[in-house]
């Protein structure tokens, strides 16, 4: 909104700015399911000791996971706990796999693990997990921040029907069916924000002549924000280069490796710029696997 005071700026994690400031982007799920075929890829690679619900190929794991999904479907599994109780469903363990989705390094053992227990109906792992706890009465209100950053100047979906809500669900179950319900939930939470931004910028979200400079960074496959909507900032702001991280996750910054730390270093301190925009670097570690010479695709 003011190009001329941005010196060196970096912008990880892409969202499409101004398709997202008119209504939740359900396309912004688009990479969800290659990064739900990453995790089958990489528990086949890491093999049973590390990914208990590996099999010897990709389609086998991929179909025993899916089994396990379908399984809560037909008979969800009832946990009775200590003064609480609660139903797992297919439901349930798609918002656990979305959820790991933002840090697949330090969260996909447990979802590893979170299949296996479902496939065994071991109920006692599901209240060791948590569930099936009695509810505090004295628990803090649930933080509001989210709504309040992305609603509060995002154009009003107060008067969305329901003819459109089911719309916007079933569109979101095209694209991907791990996170449909995740990108159901946050396109329809505005609808019943009812504080509004006191000043809305209504104009263009980019610069053809800032007066520094941009790097947009992205992994290559992340749930939430792809690298095609980085592509897009990159070219609505110039001068900016984009520099992708052949890794899996939600933003770079989480889980750098050393060539893209060799990137930001460059541009922070020397404000060098990538010679070729959409350099891919490789990553340290995958998710699973460990250490490794490339990244996702090779």
């Amino acid at each position: 909104m003011h190009p001329d005071k941005v010196g060196l700026m970096m912008l990880d994690g892409n969202l499409d700015a101004e398709a997202r400031r008119a209504g939740f982007i359900t396309d912004q799920i688009r990479d969800s399911d290659d990064v739900a075929a990453a995790f089958f890829y990489l528990c086949t690679e890491a093999g049973p000791s590390v990914c208990p619900v590996a099999e010897p190929t990709v389609s086998e794991t991929s179909a025993r996971v899916f089994g396990i999904v379908q399984s809560l479907v037909v008979k969800p599994l009832v946990i009775i706990g200590d003064g609480g109780s609660d139903i797992f469903t297919a439901d349930t363990l798609s918002a656990e796999v979305t959820g790991s989705m933002f840090s697949p390094r330090a969260k996909w053992p447990g979802i590893a693990e979170l299949f296996a227990q479902a496939e065994l109906r071991n109920v006692s792992y599901f209240i060791e997990q948590g569930y099936g706890a009695a509810v505090n009465p004295n628990a803090a209100a649930p933080d509001q921040s989210f709504e309040l950053n992305t609603c509060g100047d995002r154009v009003d979906q107060s008067n969305i029907t329901l003819d459109e809500a089911f719309l916007t669900a079933q569109n979101a179950t095209k694209i991907s069916p791990f996170a449909d319900d995740f990108s159901t939930q946050k396109a329809l939470m505005c609808i019943y924000w009812t504080m509004r931004a006191k000043n809305f910028y209504s104009d263009p979200l980019r610069a053809a002549n800032m007066s520094g400079k941009m790097l947009v960074t992205n992994n290559i496959l992340d749930h939430t924000t792809p690298a095609a909507h980085a592509e897009i900032n990159h070219e609505r702001f110039s001068p900016s280069a984009l520099a992708l991280q052949n890794s899996v996750g939600h933003a770079t910054l989480g889980d750098l490796g050393k060539c893209l730390i060799l990137v930001i270093q460059k541009f922070f301190q020397r404000a060098e710029l990538p010679a070729v925009s959409g350099e891919m670097c490789e990553p340290d570690a995958l998710p699973l696997v460990g250490k490794v010479a490339h990244g996702i695709y090779s």
